[in-house]
């Protein structure tokens, strides 16, 4: 080997490789043919017509034995690429099948989800290297190669593989999982390869990602571990991988050191982009890359202004528009650094935890005694209105006080001032995820503190971690209405009021189900203390289960809120679902 160096043999899994900048890991050469068809790309594509088309994990563990078979066999870079073709359309069709198969942010993954998302992360990873392989021995083999263009093969190997990361990435955040040890490196030394062979900004065709160039993908990669994916609901960290490719052109990735760029990467350690202003920039710094983010902060705050005119636009189309809270998230994200400024204080008491809504409001009704009304016990987010009507209560049909929730027990990790990590001992059920509102009291305490779940981590043979952000401490339990429904049967739901803070200014707020409730909107709230119409001014966060508003009184709304439309003002609950 003339370009390429070995360094040391690691047993199974692979040797380590360099170039003068670079180190990658790749497979060592133990085997000298495959055991499903002949190393020639007509036997190749002719088994491929054979596998089972209706059976995904038979397939599955078919094509990801015989791409790891490859990966060990030595042969030249062209001859491996031939032979990957013929597999790569099959592999990234099962990738996108095997991806439907588990339930992305769902806790208690049964065995078969688990099986498909090894099953796909494991098949990635073999793909991966197998372009990794096609890059780095074409470098090795430039001079032998004829009738074909060397650094078109290395480029788009390399592009290939970045994408696949990209896809691994995308599907491990979206599952609540860590990123796998020596991730973070490939996916540097993988950029780093094709920066030194002046490949990074070559745009190259992909149908199934994008066109872009090696350094798009690869700043659009980083971003995505920049903008605290743990706390996105799943199907958000999907839309803000989307939004940033669609506007790529609005970050990044420079060399010289800067204090326009938000974020550093090492690309010669295995870890994500970190805030520029806490890295030490005294030693050498060859290997660091700055993410130049101001363009893309510009088109966010354009992106929220688009959002809370247009709302409807990010539930039509989320792969284009983000929701409102998505893109106060990212502004918090990528406008200024973000640094925890509280201390963690070890948790050693026990905790108890109710979930969702329902059962909030079963806590509060015991902690007022049961003086409210009686309130429909409808699920209140049920999508064809139940929980908006109101219905009188029957034996079969138990009111809100009546139903069991059950309280769960888990141990307190640590506390600060605004939340807690917990751990969760027992199995976590399905329902319980990233986004849902719970309500924590502390052993031997008496009353209930009303939370979010802001992120959850599940590793393997270990329990489950959820950090909790606290909302209030004094939340009440209330009915709302609209406030011009004047029938003598007013249609009310049940909600939470969280009384305002005059000593941080914190306004008061309510916690409400998902659908029927929108900014702008009046309402008459209904506590066991009377009742006051208010306005909900600003969404704070929405979840598929929940949303926070702030609340104004009417007089000092009617400055700053945009009254509803003529169509819709007069409508009651009931007719609210034709403008939502």
């Amino acid at each position: 080997m003339t370009f390429l160096t070995l360094l040391r043999h690691n047993g199974d899994r692979g040797i380590v490789i360099t170039t003068p900048t670079s180190l990658l890991r790749i497979p060592r050469s133990e085997l000298s043919e495959s055991s499903y068809f002949l190393l020639a790309p007509e036997a190749a594509n002719d088994w491929v017509i054979g596998l089972p088309s209706t059976d995904l994990t038979t397939t599955s563990r078919q094509l990801l034995s015989a791409v790891w078979e490859l990966n060990r066999i030595a042969m030249p870079a062209h001859e491996r690429r031939l032979l990957i073709e013929p597999l790569r359309d099959v592999i990234e069709s099962t990738l996108q099948q095997l991806s439907l198969c588990f339930s992305p942010s769902e806790s208690g993954a049964s065995a078969t989800e688990r099986e498909s998302y090894e099953l796909a992360d494991n098949l990635n990873k073999q793909l991966t290297t197998a372009y990794t392989m096609i890059a780095l021995q074409m470098i090795d083999e430039r001079a032998l190669a004829h009738n074909i263009s060397p650094a078109k093969v290395i480029c788009k190997s390399l592009h290939k593989a970045v994408s696949l990361m990209g896809r691994r990435f995308l599907h491990t955040m979206r599952l609540a999982k860590p990123i796998g040890v020596g991730a973070w490196l490939e996916l540097n030394q993988l950029y780093l390869l094709a920066e030194q062979q002046q490949l990074a900004d070559v745009k190259v065709t992909d149908e199934l990602d994008g066109p872009c160039s090696i350094r798009t993908r690869f700043v659009q990669i980083s971003l995505l571990g920049c903008c605290r994916p743990h706390q996105l609901k799943s199907e958000d960290i999907a839309h803000v991988y989307r939004y940033l490719y669609r506007y790529r052109h609005a970050f990044h990735l420079i060399k010289e050191s800067s204090n326009d760029g938000l974020f550093t990467i090492d690309l010669s350690r295995d870890s994500a982009p970190m805030y520029t202003q806490g890295v030490d920039h005294t030693s050498d710094n060859r290997h660091s890359r700055f993410i130049l983010v101001e363009p893309l902060v510009t088109r966010l705050r354009a992106s929220e202004t688009e959002a809370e005119a247009s709302s409807d636009l990010a539930q039509t189309e989320p792969h284009q528009h983000l929701t409102p809270e998505v893109t106060r998230h990212l502004l918090s994200c990528f406008s200024k650094a973000h640094r925890r400024g509280d201390k963690r204080i070890r948790g050693s008491n026990s905790m108890d935890v109710v979930v969702g809504l329902e059962g909030i409001y079963q806590q509060l009704l015991a902690k007022a005694g049961g003086a409210t009304t009686q309130q429909s016990s409808g699920h209140p987010h049920d999508a064809n209105g139940a929980g908006l009507t109101q219905e009188p209560m029957t034996e079969s049909r138990p009111s809100i006080r009546d139903q069991v929730h059950p309280i769960h027990q888990v141990n307190i990790i640590n506390i600060s001032s605004g939340g807690y990590c917990l751990e969760w001992q027992d199995v976590m059920p399905r329902d319980v995820k990233n986004g849902d509102i719970v309500s924590l009291r502390e052993r031997g305490a008496s009353d209930w503190t009303l939370a979010t779940i802001r992120w959850v981590s599940q590793l393997d043979n270990a329990n489950t971690l959820i950090g909790v952000s606290l909302l209030s401490a004094a939340a009440v339990h209330a009915t709302a209405r609209a406030a011009d429904d004047k029938g003598p049967n007013p249609k009310a739901v049940p909600v939470t009021f969280l009384p305002g803070i005059a000593l941080t200014g914190e306004p008061e707020g309510l916690i409400a189900p998902r659908l029927g409730f929108k900014e702008g909107q009046t309402l008459s709230l209904q506590c066991s203390n009377g009742s006051r119409e208010l306005v909900l001014n600003r969404l704070v966060n929405a979840t598929s289960t929940y949303c926070h508003f702030t609340l104004s009184p009417v007089d000092l709304a009617s400055a700053s809120i945009t009254p509803l439309s003529t169509s819709s003002a007069h409508k009651p609950f009931n007719a609210l679902w034709h403008d939502l």
